[in-house]
This record gives structure tokens, C-alpha cells and sequence, in this order.
């Protein structure tokens, strides 16, 4: 039979992931709407020009030199995402609040795993919140000389980029 004590932190971890699952949820049917979106403005776009094409017979013309006048071609009018470093971005800052809120509780969840990562976190807790906060590119060693430059020891900063990159 477990004890309470066990008990209460099963329950515990279990919310918690709730609540970290649920935070993050939303970020997902973005991506996905914004993809819906781009297709449907690319149809719209396609349709437009059908149309101008229908009713004027001299539209491509127009169009070209409209873009000589311009000086844009095709090719650089086309819409680029920024790929995996802005969705790490975003996902290292979503973690900002667990950090700064959650040290405690964080680090009774990751003390099973680590206790030297749980031991971290809970004493530089509000640290690496403040470097994430001020982090303005998604990769490793960016992240770790913002952690440095924001009072953690280079040594638990290695750790706390291997914990967030594990995580994401």
C-alpha cells in the first residue's frame, strides 16, 4: 500500500504536467492555423489574379511592369518562415514562468530524474527566468552565456541548457 507521501507527489506530478501540457497546447493549433491561413491567402491570391486576368487582357503585362517599376521579382515576394530556431525561441521562453514561479515545485519534479538539476533549479530559479526572458536567439550557447551573464555558475548553466533542450 503506498503512503501518503508518495501519494501526494504522484498526484502532484501529475498536475503539474497537466498544467505544462495545457500551457503549451494552444502554441500547437496556432502553428496550425497560421499554416491554414497562408494556404487560404494563397488561394485568395490565386483567385484574384484569375479574376484581373478575366476581365482585363492586358493584366500580365501590367503586372510585369508594374514589378519592373517596383524592382521586386516573384521569387523574393515570397513569404519565409524562420524554421526551428524561432519555434525553439519560443518554446525556451514559454518556459520562463515554470522557472520563475515553479522552482520548488520544478525541481521536486525533476529530482527523481537529477538531483543536481532539481538542486539547480530551485536555488537559480528566478536567474535563468530573467536570462530566458532576455534571450533573443533559440540556440544552446546562446541560452548558456545568458545564464552566465545573468549570475548562474557556467558549470549549472551547461546543465540547465541540457535540462531545457531535453525538455523541448
Amino acid at each position: 500500500m503506498m503512503n501518503l507521501a508518495k501519494t501526494k507527489k504522484i498526484v502532484l506530478l501529475a498536475l503539474i504536467f497537466t498544467l505544462g501540457f495545457t500551457s503549451f497546447a494552444p502554441f500547437l493549433n496556432k502553428a496550425q492555423a497560421n499554416e491554414v491561413n497562408l494556404n487560404n491567402e494563397q488561394i485568395d491570391e490565386q483567385k484574384f489574379y484569375e479574376e484581373q486576368l478575366a476581365s482585363n487582357p492586358n493584366f500580365n503585362e501590367d503586372l510585369v511592369l508594374v514589378k519592373q517599376q517596383l524592382g521586386t521579382t516573384p521569387q523574393e515576394s515570397k513569404v519565409q518562415g524562420r524554421g526551428v530556431i524561432g519555434g525553439t525561441l519560443k518554446a525556451i521562453k514559454n518556459l520562463s514562468p515554470a522557472f520563475r514561479h515553479g522552482g520548488t515545485a520544478l525541481s521536486w519534479i525533476l529530482k527523481p530524474f537529477s538531483k543536481k538539476s532539481a538542486t539547480i533549479a530551485k536555488r537559480n530559479g528566478r536567474k535563468i527566468a530573467n536570462a530566458i526572458d532576455k534571450l533573443d536567439s533559440g540556440t544552446k550557447t546562446a541560452l548558456e552565456n545568458a545564464l552566465v551573464k545573468s549570475g548562474v555558475p557556467r558549470s549549472d548553466a551547461k546543465t540547465v541548457v541540457y535540462i531545457i533542450f531535453t525538455i523541448i
